[in-house]
């Protein structure tokens, strides 16, 4: 079961203490809600984490900025017709994976600094309700045979605490790994090739977009279709890989590329 399961139950037990009943059934709830672990995790860890993905993400937004003004303003004049065309369209495509990397960088740093807040106070949290269940045994132990409710009221305010921790945790824990799995799908330049083709090619294709899309939709290639597509180079000989590339390199545009 899981740990909220788990508190969930011995707050059940603890609740059944009646009058009728001695402080020993009392003190085995209370035995049953401290053996449930505290939430795992390193609070410290995870914001450091946070933060190396915040640096990382301002590296890219120079990159960006860099790669942009290449683009319109750097290119060497003496490249003229399809070298200028082909230079001009991988550096864009080079501007846009750095941007999607510039924003999905820094949106993972904010779900990673957000979870270790949430962890953290969840540990502290979840502390407190230990101690309150400790004190509760302490006043419990000493009549066994007896009936104590202020102890019973402590050891479920005390169960009451760290189930708010577990939940808090288990929530929000499941949260994060759910947002940080979308973040990932959008590393889409990693599934077009992974060492079949041409990285610079594998980022043209990833990022290549249908004529009038918008900044954040409609590529020509969805990711099931890169996966496949990396599958299928996988599994080519030598030689169809290379008559393939060949194909890729003499496309008249990144579209037609994009579709073969």
């Amino acid at each position: 079961m899981s740990k909220v399961k788990d508190l969930e139950h011995a707050q059940h037990s603890i609740e059944q203490f009646t009058f009728m009943l001695p402080n020993l059934h009392l003190l085995q709830g209370i035995e049953e809600a401290l053996a449930v672990p505290e939430p795992v995790g390193d609070p410290a860890a995870v914001r450091a984490r946070a933060q190396d993905y915040a640096k990382a993400a301002t590296s890219f937004a120079k990159a960006t900025t860099d790669l942009s003004g290449v683009a319109t303003n750097q290119l060497p004049a003496v490249w003229t017709g399809s070298v200028a065309e082909h230079a001009t369209q991988a550096v864009h495509a080079m501007s846009a994976e750095t941007t999607t990397s510039k924003d999905t960088l820094t949106e993972a740093a904010k779900v990673l600094d957000a979870w270790a807040n949430d962890l953290q106070w969840a540990k502290s949290t979840d502390a407190q309700g230990r101690q309150q269940l400790h004190d509760a045994g302490e006043r419990a132990r000493r009549d066994p045979g007896g009936f104590d409710q202020g102890a019973r009221e402590t050891a479920l305010a005390g169960v009451g605490t760290r189930l708010a921790a577990a939940r808090r945790a288990e929530s929000c824990g499941t949260g994060t790994a759910s947002r940080l799995n979308q973040l990932a799908s959008k590393a889409r330049a990693a599934r077009a090739g992974d060492g079949s083709i041409d990285p610079l090619a594998a980022v043209v294709l990833a990022t290549e977009k249908n004529p009038g899309a918008g900044e954040d939709g409609d590529y020509i290639l969805t990711p099931n279709q890169l996966d496949r597509a990396n599958q299928v180079l996988g599994v080519m000989t030598g030689s169809d890989q290379t008559a393939f590339r060949a194909l890729l390199s003499g496309a008249k545009s990144p579209e037609e590329a994009a579709y073969l």
